[in-house]
């Protein structure tokens, strides 16, 4: 049996580190000028969207993960369906979640889904790095979906979505139903966007929202780096992904460097 509304899925204090690499440190400027006005990598996905669990779980932060790579891998080569078996299997290890009890289900931090996925895989695939990009800049929100095949959005969601197809600020202020993360914490990840909206994968179908919502109540938003694109020698749109990592990690030991010098 359903639960009458969506459940929500992340924390709603999520602790974000410092030390994350930045999107717009390291992309050049010369690649906005190659960055579409709009762009759907959802187009050659063939199989339906699923909730993978995220509707009688708190699993969104994990669920976001699974369409990715359902997503990617339509693109890179050829989709490889995510088993929402799979997807639970990564939030039981996290979050010590009882699939037949419902304890331990107080959703996960961003972060530890993704460090998760990079150590250790979700459905045999993993990712490479991650990076916080400004949300607030739709030019760069663009330039991160379209470079890296989509993104990892986390929100602090108001009350007033439930039931709207489309997630929009509504007028009045930032209290009662419409404050921030009055609903809570999801996650969700974005495979589209054109000059009005972008478009999120959220309990298995696509939302729309428009750059305005994602503005006011977005929370975190990270550009992946896909192994599935690595692997297969190719990347969204032309990128030398392993420049890039070299890229990566040279600021972050850059970064561990300063911290030391600093006492940190």
């Amino acid at each position: 049996m359903e639960k009458p509304e969506p459940t929500r899925g992340s924390r709603l204090v999520h602790p974000i580190d410092s030390r994350n690499l930045k999107f717009e440190d390291y992309i050049g400027q010369n690649l906005y000028e190659h960055i579409p006005a709009e762009f759907d990598f959802s187009k050659k996905k063939r199989t339906p969207w699923r909730r993978m669990g995220n509707w009688t779980a708190n699993d969104c932060t994990c669920a976001s993960a699974g369409h990715m790579i359902e997503c990617w891998t339509a693109n890179a080569t050829r989709e490889d369906v995510i088993l929402t078996r799979e997807v639970m299997e990564v939030y039981i290890a996290l979050s010590g979640y009882n699939p037949e009890t419902h304890e331990n289900d107080d959703g996960l931090y961003y972060q530890d889904v993704l460090k998760y996925w990079r150590k250790n895989g979700i459905g045999g695939h993993k990712i490479k790095a991650f990076t916080t990009v400004n949300f607030k800049d739709p030019q760069t929100v663009r330039a991160a979906i379209y470079s890296f095949g989509g993104a990892y959005l986390g929100l602090e969601l108001p009350n007033t979505i439930i039931k709207q197809e489309l997630w929009d600020v509504k007028p009045g202020g930032l209290t009662g139903d419409r404050a921030v993360g009055s609903f809570g914490g999801h996650a969700v990840n974005v495979v589209a966007y054109d000059a009005d909206f972008l478009y999120v994968i959220s309990w298995g179908k696509v939302k729309r929202l428009t750059w305005k919502f994602l503005a006011t109540y977005g929370y975190v938003l990270y550009a992946v780096i896909s192994e599935d694109f690595f692997n297969a020698g190719i990347t969204p749109h032309g990128l030398d992904l392993r420049t890039l990592e070299e890229d990566l990690l040279n600021i972050s030991k850059a970064k561990k460097t300063l911290e030391r010098q600093l006492g940190y």
